[in-house]
């Protein structure tokens, strides 16, 4: 009999965490999980166009799993002219990376020229991550993040922002956990035809290329909940984190 119950608490268990993790795939417009290439493994063919980055040992300790960026000219362009993931009223922004770097940005849908416009940025910015959003009457809103992550080891960061999300809309997650809130003004991103780049991408602007290697971007057309936000580190962190 404790056989038996033993056996449907775990096949419970394992339908639950299914129903769990289905969840995650909802809304995502994007996933670079960068097994071997830069392919958009969402379905939605934004797939990436590498130019420069090595593949590299992923947080898993699996190599040609993520990729290595220079610091000094290393991107990956992704999504065509960027219009397929030109989002204007909510938004996750997911990624690993590991790095030692006071400035860099992880992710990016900005314009190609200086002075820069941005739709959307995740970064690191004077020593600390920062998530910048560009709105239709109101440029450069940015949510700084409280932790220093220059440490070189792998850590998941998640930026979420919701048009009707109320007090505290736009967050900012690190490995699962959230770092900082801040309530927006923006009700609208701008959606021009720039591209999303990751690694960073802007020649004017030569800080604002990564060192240091990124793995698993997503990009969702919703904001994840908390708990989702925390079932998608525990889906995907290492077994031994």
């Amino acid at each position: 009999m404790k056989t038996k119950i033993t056996l449907f608490v775990a096949v419970l268990a394992a339908a639950l965490f299914g129903m769990g993790c289905a969840s995650l795939d909802d809304g995502l417009i994007a996933h670079y999980p960068f097994s071997g290439d830069a392919k958009d493994e969402s379905g939605n063919g934004n797939d990436g166009e590498v130019k420069g980055p090595t593949l590299a040992v992923d947080r898993h300790g699996k190599p040609n799993s993520a990729y290595s960026f220079d610091g000094v000219d290393d991107f990956i362009t992704t999504g065509g002219d960027g219009t397929s993931l030109a989002l204007s009223e909510r938004i996750t922004i997911s990624a690993w990376f590991a790095s030692t770097d006071d400035d860099g940005w992880i992710i990016s849908r900005t314009s190609d020229t200086e002075p820069a416009h941005q739709n959307y940025i995740l970064s690191i910015h004077n020593q600390t991550t920062a998530f910048w959003l560009n709105g239709l009457e109101m440029d450069d809103f940015r949510l700084d993040g409280n932790l220093d992550l220059r440490d070189g080891k792998w850590h998941q960061l998640v930026a979420t922002w919701e048009k009707n999300g109320g007090v505290n809309n736009t967050k900012i997650y690190v490995d699962g956990s959230i770092d900082n809130s801040k309530t927006s003004p923006i009700d609208s991103l701008t959606t021009p035809i720039w591209k999303v780049q990751i690694g960073g991408g802007i020649e004017a602007l030569p800080r604002n290329f990564l060192k240091g290697s990124i793995d698993d971007v997503r990009i969702y057309s919703r904001a994840l909940s908390s708990e989702e936000v925390k079932a998608l580190y525990d889906l995907e962190k290492p077994k031994t984190k």
